[in-house]
């Protein structure tokens, strides 16, 4: 939504006033300048074509199709069965998180700009566990420097004879990116990868393009250096088709697996924690929706009772419309520590619930994240729950719960 916007902004806006002829005279006068200043060895490509003029384009006898797929009526329309479906699917929780994502990235925006502990991105490209991981972690470098190649061969040679929508649509996401490695709390509200998933709909032409280009480039670096490699950019489709194959690879989480270096992959590794459920732990959800006094029900917090899980669990019990606290925000190691907190952060409330889901009760542990470390996606840190005297209410060997009054 927030692409299909900006671009219609920035195209309606190029139809009024012509940003490219704009470009090109600020162009025109940094140019200008560096002539003055003798500093003409400073060369500077325009990418006005980004906002070319279609007139300008027909001149030059290239074929250009008018038809728009970003109208007015489109937009709008597709904002408001967007924001119809959020409102009417989750009580309008999304947008009441972006409102306060919004405050966050306006918050911290100074302070925390760059900043590994508060953007996700970043703490992944930063964390590599295994000599594998940290292959990968480069393999992924790479692609992302293939789209920055494959964007300014599009801009400056533009042999392909994009449309001005598919480009302004690839500079928008191109911020997308740059600002999932840059500001604050963007990329962990959304998740790194997913993000970065959703701009590749628009960025992997780009990334071909970019991985086309490097070969080619390289080959011509052979020639000048007599370096005995015949026909390389002859090979760049087959050998651009082999990286990619390496990369989903890695990306499935298939060599992971096979190596039995902790696949990253739900399907391939039963091991590893997320928000993951089986049927015990939904019949578990299930009875504590129907059976649990006076529990808070999602948006209406006047109840009395409260369920606590870890993050894990809470995706699986908002689904049932519970209100749920998460073990993060009170944990301590003396639970009466902890009872305190919970109470005093749950004002009037008597009944508290914990949820334990099948890795909960395997390991007796939850994890928990600091309010930074779960923004940016950082690991968190299971904590013991032996010594917690709570009473179980219920258990059906792949679920718990337990019952506290304070």
């Amino acid at each position: 939504m927030f692409s299909f916007l900006t671009v219609y902004i920035l195209l309606l806006l190029n139809e009024r006033f012509n940003l490219g002829k704009l470009y090109n005279s600020v162009f025109d006068k940094i140019t200008g300048f560096l002539k003055e200043k003798d500093l003409e060895r400073f060369k500077i490509v325009s990418l006005a074509s980004i906002f070319r003029n279609e007139n300008d384009v027909e001149e030059k006898n290239i074929p250009i199709n008018r038809y728009k797929i970003l109208s007015f009526n489109f937009v709008l329309i597709f904002m408001i069965f967007a924001f119809s479906w959020f409102m009417y699917t989750s009580s309008s929780s999304s947008l009441n998180i972006f409102v306060k994502l919004g405050n966050n990235i306006a918050g911290a925006i100074t302070t925390e700009f760059l900043n590994s502990a508060s953007v996700q991105s970043l703490s992944i490209i930063q964390t590599a566990t295994t000599p594998l991981h940290s292959i990968f972690r480069n393999i992924s470098y790479l692609t992302q420097f293939f789209i920055i190649i494959g964007f300014f061969s599009i801009l400056l040679k533009d042999k392909m004879k994009f449309k001005n929508e598919y480009l302004v649509f690839i500079f928008v996401n191109i911020l997308i990116i740059i600002g999932a490695v840059t500001v604050p709390y963007l990329s962990g509200a959304f998740e790194a990868e997913r993000l970065y998933q959703i701009t590749l709909i628009f960025l992997a032409p780009v990334c071909v393009i970019g991985g086309l280009t490097l070969i080619k480039l390289i080959d011509k670096v052979f020639i000048k250096l007599k370096i005995p490699v015949k026909n390389l950019s002859s090979k760049s489709i087959p050998i651009l088709s082999i990286f990619l194959v390496i990369y989903l690879f890695f990306n499935s989480g298939l060599v992971y697996y096979l190596a039995n270096d902790g696949s990253i992959s739900i399907a391939l590794n039963t091991t590893y924690d997320s928000a993951n459920y089986n049927m015990m732990e939904v019949q578990g959800a299930d009875w504590i929706s129907n059976y649990g006094t006076d529990i808070s029900v999602y948006g209406n917090n006047s109840h009395n009772g409260v369920v606590i899980s870890d993050e894990f669990r809470q995706p699986l019990l908002i689904k049932y419309g519970l209100s749920v606290a998460p073990f993060s925000y009170y944990y301590n190691p003396s639970f009466d520590t902890m009872n305190y907190n919970i109470k005093s952060s749950n004002m009037n409330k008597t009944d508290f619930y914990f949820f334990y889901g099948t890795r909960n009760v395997l390991t007796n542990s939850i994890i928990t994240f600091n309010t930074e470390s779960y923004f940016a996606g950082v690991k968190g840190i299971y904590r013991n729950t032996e010594n917690f005297s709570i009473s179980r209410i219920y258990d059906n060997n792949g679920a718990q719960i337990y019952y506290e009054m304070l």
